[in-house]
């Protein structure tokens, strides 16, 4: 049973006449003829009586009609559903965050998102990059986020945006900073980071950004979140970096210094599968593109420090 066979009985049946159906349809009345006399062998009956006044409905033919009106009713709307699915306005989507943390920026993308795309539901989840990296591959994530950038195989992986670093440190210490950050003076201290994805690359840019210097930076590594990583700074066991968009845990026994230098940067990439067709993914990719080129990154850190001036300078 085609659709258009259907639609062929019900312009007949409105109009009561072959040829003013075929007027209706575009069509050739032998087509609309074709078309009921088709559907009529299908289901085993007539359901028009042919009359010199015009065509009327059988008993059987006006079951059928009442019948196929809720059916056509379904498939209409589930072709502006399907329509609504592939412009990304409804939909699922699932995103990773390998970061511990969701930044400013990325707070900033969905809450645009949201705003045009309501009816599509997201759904958010922490974890390690390799786990997310398997689960694109299964389609069970569509897009995951995580610092640095770094090839992962077959996935594609594009740069979306970058933060200043922040130096932390605790507020007893006796190290003069400076600013903006002289990190020649740095050279020798003792640093830790947690041990996820962003300890990891926060460890990698230590390294990288004091590399010569004498002596080279410690870094020890702890198995914390983010939250207890700030304590233990507190406590006095060491320094950390962070980046300024994720830089909203405060605490009044640590010191937080936002880098001057336009090249003292943490990346953050997003990664998603080639074999993804998920229009809302598509969609929420193309909004933090346009983000990251032609608005400023907000930050939680300017935002809570701006009022706090001592979280700025270094002690004395």
């Amino acid at each position: 049973m085609q659709l258009s066979e259907i639609e062929a009985v019900r312009e007949v049946a409105s109009s009561r006449s072959f040829r003013r159906a075929a007027e209706m349809l575009g069509l050739q009345q032998s087509t609309v003829s074709r078309r009921v006399r088709r559907l009529e062998d299908k289901i085993g009956v007539s359901l028009f009586e042919r009359r010199p006044s015009g065509s009327c409905l059988t008993s059987a033919g006006k079951r059928f009609l009442e019948s196929s009106a809720d059916a056509l009713r379904l498939l209409e709307r589930a072709r502006v559903e399907a329509g609504h699915a592939g412009a990304g306005k409804l939909g699922h989507l699932r995103i990773g965050l390998a970061s511990s943390s969701l930044s400013s920026f990325l707070v900033s993308v969905l809450d645009g998102f949201r705003s045009i795309h309501g009816e599509v539901s997201i759904e958010i989840a922490d974890g390690r990059l390799d786990d997310h990296v398997r689960q694109l591959h299964e389609g069970r994530l569509d897009v995951t986020f995580f610092p640095g950038q770094r090839s992962l195989g077959v996935l594609n992986v594009e740069r979306l945006w970058s933060e200043r670093v922040v130096l932390v440190l605790p507020a007893s210490s006796e190290t003069a900073v400076g600013t903006p950050i002289d990190w020649n003076k740095l050279a020798g201290e003792h640093f830790i980071v947690s041990s996820d994805d962003y300890g990891r690359e926060i460890r990698r840019w230590l390294t990288t950004r004091l590399r010569g210097y004498s002596p080279e930076p410690d870094v020890c590594v702890h198995a914390v979140g983010r939250e207890t990583l700030m304590g233990l700074v507190a406590l006095g066991l060491g320094f950390t970096i962070e980046g300024e968009c994720s830089s909203y845990i405060m605490h009044p026994a640590i010191t937080k210094y936002l880098a001057q230098d336009e090249s003292d940067r943490l990346d953050f990439s997003a990664a998603w599968s080639n074999e993804n067709d998920n229009p809302a993914m598509r969609r929420f990719l193309s909004m933090a593109r346009a983000r990251r080129d032609h608005e400023p990154v907000p930050t939680f850190f300017s935002r809570q420090c701006a009022s706090a001036s001592s979280d700025y300078t270094a002690p004395s």
